[in-house]
C-alpha cells in the first residue's frame, strides 16, 4: 500500500517531493515532524523511506546540511566570541584549560 500524500495522492519519488524531503531535513530533526509535513504517518513514512533509496538519501542529505550550516555559523560566530572559539579549540584541536 502506498502511503499518501498531503494531496491525499500516494506518497511518490518525483522531484518535487524529494526536494520537500531535503529542505524538511534541514529543519526537522526528527521522521514525525518530516511525515507531518508530508501529510502521511511516521509509519508510513519510515516505510517510503526504506522502499525508496532516493528518498531515504535526500533527507540524509537535508540532515548533512543542516549540520554544515551549523558548523559554519560557530566557525563564524568564534570570530567574535571568546568561549565559542575556546570551545571549537576544546572539541578540534583538543585544547584544554
Amino acid at each position: 500500500m502506498c502511503a499518501k500524500g498531503e494531496s491525499g495522492g500516494p506518497l511518490e519519488v518525483d522531484e518535487k517531493t524529494l526536494l520537500k524531503i531535503e529542505k524538511a531535513g534541514q529543519t526537522h530533526d526528527t521522521t514525525l515532524a518530516m511525515s507531518a509535513a508530508l501529510g502521511v504517518s511516521e509509519d508510513e513514512f519510515l516505510a517510503f523511506l526504506e522502499r525508496e533509496p532516493a528518498a531515504k538519501k535526500a533527507f540524509e542529505r537535508g540532515q548533512v546540511l543542516r549540520r554544515v550550516d551549523l558548523r559554519r555559523i560557530q566557525f563564524e560566530r568564534a570570530e567574535t566570541d571568546a568561549d565559542t572559539a575556546m570551545l571549537l579549540g576544546k572539541k578540534y584541536l583538543g585544547q584544554t584549560d
